[in-house]
C-alpha cells in the first residue's frame, strides 16, 4: 500500500486516478505503508523507515525525488521504477559492516562510523548484496549499475571500488573483495 501525503484535495484526487494501477490511499497516521509519496514538505524522520517518493520538491532524508514539470504516463513509470527498487532494497551484514540501500549507507561497526554512499556506490553494493554470496563479474555490474553495453571498455567499475574502498578505509577488505573475474562481498571478516 502506498500512503499518499497531499494536502490540496484537487491533487490527491490527480495522483489518486493517475495510479489507479497502484494501492493507495491518503497517508493515515495509524497504518503502515510500503512506500509514501508527497507533493508536500513534511519531516521525513517521522516516518522511521518507510521510504518516501517526493515529487516536485526535495526534502532531507527522501528516497527518491521526481522533478515537475513530468508528463502524467512518465510519473507513473518512474514511481513504478521506484517501487520496483523499494521491492528490492538490499540490506547486507558481515561482523564489520552494516549496509542499508534504503538510505544509502554503510555503518563500521567497530568505529561506529557511517558512512554516506553516492546513488552509483550504493547501487554498487545492491547489486553485489543481491548476488550473496556469489561474486558479480565486471560484465554484469556495468551492466546492472551503469547500463552499459556487453563489451564495452572502460575504468568506471575500478574507479568506484577504489573510491569506494578510500571512503571505508582499512576495513575495505572486510567488505569487499576482489575476484579474478570481478567483485564479492564477504560475510566474514579477514584474519588480522
Amino acid at each position: 500500500m502506498i500512503g499518499l501525503i497531499i494536502k490540496n484535495n484537487l491533487c490527491l484526487a490527480a495522483f489518486s486516478e493517475l495510479l489507479a494501477a497502484f494501492e493507495t490511499e491518503a497517508y493515515q497516521a495509524d497504518h503502515t505503508y510500503d512506500a509514501l509519496i508527497t507533493t508536500d514538505s513534511c519531516d521525513c524522520s517521522a516516518f522511521g523507515d518507510t521510504p518516501i517518493i517526493t515529487v516536485g520538491l526535495s526534502l532531507k532524508g527522501e528516497f527518491s525525488h521526481i522533478d515537475t514539470p513530468v508528463h502524467p504516463n512518465n510519473l507513473a513509470h518512474q514511481i513504478q521504477s521506484v517501487l520496483t527498487r523499494i521491492k528490492n532494497r538490499a540490506t547486507f551484514e558481515n561482523a564489520d559492516f552494516l549496509f542499508r540501500s534504503t538510505d544509502r549507507s554503510l555503518l563500521v561497526k567497530k568505529t561506529n562510523n557511517l558512512i554516506l554512499l553516492t546513488e552509483k556506490e550504493n547501487d554498487l553494493l545492491t547489486a553485489l548484496a543481491a548476488a550473496y554470496p556469489n561474486s558479480l563479474d565486471k560484465e554484469t555490474l556495468l551492466q546492472q549499475v551503469w547500463n552499459y553495453k556487453p563489451d564495452t571498455e572502460t575504468h568506471t567499475l575500478e574507479s568506484h571500488i577504489y573510491t569506494l574502498r578510500q571512503k571505508i578505509g582499512v576495513a575495505a577488505d572486510s567488505l569487499i573483495q576482489s575476484t579474478p573475474t570481478g567483485y564479492v562481498l564477504i560475510t566474514d571478516p579477514l584474519p588480522d
